[in-house]
């Protein structure tokens, strides 16, 4: 079977690009282009005439509108478990909320802000505390996650706590700037709870980690910030702990949580190490203190949680640049970037002792204090005396 998906960044096509990559299928994607009118080109009014994003192509056939999408892939793959099998009450109450999804909250935004706020609500109140089908993770939670993330910034003036933590176990403000933080840090000084940003993708898994441990850490110490992303044959994503130095800068106790993987783990990587360690690890350090202007870093190694050795507060670890590469790739867009990362000889190189790199290597997990102050105290001495 030929799947091809014709989508658009940033449209209602990312809920059927998430729920292709939820249910591992092979799929060619065709990104297009809102700028460039390619919805209205002759030869994609020929696949579809709506003119309209996403599209999925079956063998040569043609599906489209999200909901169709997403039933068609839960049936088509029912090993993804997107849908329950064998409960009609179940199936249906998915297809109403994917109506109520398309019918109100999709067009809402052409009525205005305030009868954004009112659908939210409902959909707040229709949710409960747990996922659209109750325990059951399903193409419902994809479709209104989509619609969520599109329309976060209008309805970040609105607190809908199942919604944010219970459903989706985060909260996503997308790329921080001064407008950001301002709604961030009000939002954490009104609510004492805890707030994962920048979860490190949608999918199931990393939205499961997330809430696991939103929900396993109790929130009496207030607000506290917590990045969760992955680790890339131990080499640390800086983003992680760009994320959670905001925390740090906003005066909050700040975790950056990064989960190694290699390249033979990068497909099923062992999130379950974090969700075992992760919040007593938090709990501990929450009760000691965190420092003013200091984020901690705990990466978990590439193991299962029985094989972890135990915990070490480590130093900073740098990998040997001579393995670094750099690959050339395209984005969903396709605008060129550069994807750097280490050769698998790499993993050969031995790491210096104490660091953050040598206690993944031996299957601990480190705890490293990172400072918000980088400045060089000695060398600013010297270089004080140099510059008179």
């Amino acid at each position: 079977m030929t799947l091809i998906l014709y989508f658009a960044p940033g449209s209602s096509s990312m809920a059927a690009h998430i729920a292709l990559h939820e249910v591992g299928t092979p799929f060619e994607g065709r990104p297009m282009s809102f700028k460039k009118n390619d919805m209205q080109s002759p030869d994609f009014l020929k696949i579809n005439p709506d003119g309209k994003v996403p599209a999925l192509l079956i063998d040569g056939r043609v599906l489209t509108e999200v909901a169709g999408i997403l039933f068609y892939l839960a049936k088509r793959f029912p090993e993804a478990q997107l849908l329950p099998q064998g409960d009609i009450e179940a199936e249906a109450q998915a297809v109403s909320w994917m109506s109520f999804i398309a019918s109100a909250l999709h067009p809402a935004r052409q009525k205005g802000i305030e009868h954004v706020r009112a659908v939210w609500t409902i959909a707040e109140k229709k949710l409960g505390s747990a996922w659209a089908l109750g325990e059951r993770y399903s193409v419902a939670d994809i479709h209104l996650f989509r619609l969520y993330w599109r329309l976060f910034n209008s309805l970040k003036a609105i607190f809908i706590p199942n919604i944010l933590f219970e459903q989706f176990g985060f909260t996503y403000f997308g790329p921080v700037n001064g407008h950001d933080l301002d709604a961030v840090e009000a939002l954490l000084r009104e609510h004492p709870v805890v707030t994962i940003v920048g979860a490190g993708g949608i999918g199931k898994t990393r939205m499961a980690l997330a809430a696991a441990l939103a929900t396993r850490v109790e929130s009496a110490h207030g607000s506290w910030w917590v990045e969760l992303a992955s680790l890339i044959e131990g080499a640390q994503v800086p983003g992680t702990i760009a994320g959670a130095l905001e925390g740090t800068i906003l005066g909050l106790p700040s975790f950056a949580l990064s989960q190694e993987f290699s390249f033979e783990t990068r497909s099923k990587p062992s999130w379950e190490t974090g969700l075992q360690f992760g919040p007593q690890i938090i709990r501990k350090v929450m009760d000691a203190g965190v420092p003013k202007n200091t984020v901690i870093n705990v990466n978990f190694p590439s193991c299962p949680p029985e094989e972890v050795a135990g915990v070490l507060v480590t130093r900073q670890g740098k990998r040997n640049l001579g393995f670094l590469k750099v690959d050339e790739r395209r984005d969903g867009r396709g605008n060129p970037y550069f994807w750097i990362g280490f050769e698998r000889a790499a993993m050969i190189d031995t790491p210096a002792a104490g660091t953050d790199l040598a206690a993944l290597a031996s299957n601990h997990i480190s705890v490293t204090p990172l400072r918000l102050d980088r400045t060089d105290d000695a060398f600013s001495d010297k270089l004080t005396a140099t510059l008179k």
